[in-house]
């Protein structure tokens, strides 16, 4: 009926305490059978390509591509290789490479990569126990599995809190025979202090890891082409010596301004994105730094909704002198009119034309309500766009808009506005007073 023929891939690093030994690390990215012309590719933390190999059917022998990596490189956090086939990528295996800042120091995201948490060089031969105190919840330190000698190697026996948190039973695992334990796809759940101990005579720590986790989310999958977009980059604990950061790729601000804004709160970082898609690549990288040398990094690609047909949104505003309302509007208007309206939040069910045009004629704008601040971004209609904007918001803007092509509504948005208001206060100390 079916055949299937399964090529897998894997990445290897020599070597493998890629933190304290020698002045490099060789990572090999290796394809398991090379049944016809492929290529592999080694991708570093910017998205760029480093190094890449043409694999041959013919010669079978060759089915690796090494990559060395110094040790002052090592901050971009993660490096990927891709497979290709017929120049389409196939699979891609991820690699974190422990960061250069602190030994027992480790970054991952949410449900990537893989890593593993290298037990005690010293551990002699009495019993070691496993214990877990997570970031998140009541910080509870658990037990999680107490490891003996067996012959020449280690055993360990698993405890009742291992095996009930499925987090932990199906994502972290004991390298046969030694105290090394591998992670793979963490969730963010996982991110907390990894130690192990010894008990006799004394319990005494061995070893130590405090592994952090970033979690990345975007408010909408999907959003509306022009509407605003929340996006949030969350660190499970945040040192005083860590920050996070957003950047955004390929932008091409229009007329210079700035559609971005940075919020830091508690653990988290968000970035607003005013009139996602708007002259951008919707193409965005987060950072994770610890003292000022980037640890972790990945992208976060917005899939944009083009069809504004009957769409509805709702932006906000502040109401000060650099803020910005972009009315943006895509249709296909041969000979109907084409237009956009405005519903003032203070006199509703009071719909006024505030700007209209025919295709290929100027763009008339009623300056009644918002005089100059209303500017078309271009001075003839072409049949396609029909954008305005509105420059400085004020408060009392607030109200619906909405963009009409003939007898269709394509697109409605809510415009909710926020001021704010500065009192004097006077406080008086000792017999003076201070304003």
């Amino acid at each position: 009926m079916v055949t299937i023929t399964l090529i897998t891939v894997k990445v290897t690093a020599e070597p493998s305490d890629a933190v304290t030994e020698g002045d490099t690390v060789t990572l090999t990215c290796s394809v398991s059978d090379v049944t016809e012309s492929m290529r592999l590719v080694w991708i570093d933390s910017d998205g760029k390509t480093v190094v890449e190999k043409t694999l041959n059917g013919r010669n079978r022998e060759e089915k690796s591509l090494k990559l060395i990596i110094l040790k002052a490189e090592r901050g971009g956090g993660k490096w990927i290789c891709v497979l290709f086939h017929e120049n389409k990528p196939q699979v891609s295996a991820p690699y974190y490479l422990e960061p250069s800042g602190s030994q027992n120091d480790i970054y991952f995201s949410h449900e990537e990569g893989f890593f593993v948490l290298k037990g005690p060089d010293n551990p002699g031969n009495g019993s070691i126990v496993w214990e877990w105190r997570p970031h998140s919840g009541n910080q509870t330190t658990k037990q999680l599995g107490t490891f003996h000698k067996d012959d020449q190697r280690w055993a360990v026996q698993w405890s009742d809190e291992y095996i009930n948190i499925p987090d932990i039973s199906q994502r972290i695992h004991k390298d046969w025979g030694t105290l090394n334990l591998r992670i793979r796809n963490p969730t963010f759940k996982l991110a907390g202090m990894f130690t192990w101990s010894q008990t006799q005579p004394r319990k005494k720590i061995l070893k130590q890891y405090e592994v952090f986790g970033i979690k990345v989310e975007t408010d909408s999958q999907r959003p509306v082409m022009g509407s605003d977009i929340t996006l949030s980059c969350t660190i499970s604990r945040l040192s005083d010596t860590v920050s996070l950061h957003w950047k955004q790729r390929g932008s091409s601000q229009q007329n210079g301004r700035k559609n971005t804004d940075e919020i830091h709160l508690n653990n988290t970082v968000y970035l607003i994105v005013r009139h996602v898609g708007a002259g951008n690549q919707n193409l965005y990288t987060w950072e994770v730094q610890e003292n000022n040398s980037i640890v972790l990094t990945g992208y976060t690609n917005v899939d944009v909704d083009w069809d504004l047909h009957n769409k509805k949104y709702t932006l906000y505003r502040p109401s000060t002198d650099h803020s910005e309302l972009a009315l943006i509007c895509e249709v296909h208007s041969e000979s109907t009119k084409t237009k956009w309206t405005w519903s003032s939040r203070y006199f509703q069910n009071q719909e006024k034309e505030i700007a209209s045009a025919y295709k290929s004629q100027p763009i008339d704008v009623n300056r009644t309500y918002f005089g100059n601040r209303l500017v078309p971004t271009e001075t003839n209609f072409n049949g396609k766009n029909f954008s305005v904007r509105i420059v400085p918001i004020l408060f009392d803007d607030a109200g619906a808009y909405t963009c009409i092509s003939g007898k269709y509504k394509m697109v409605t948005i809510k415009l909710i506005t926020v001021k704010g208001r500065r009192q004097n206060v006077t406080a008086v100390f000792n017999d003076q007073v201070n304003v």
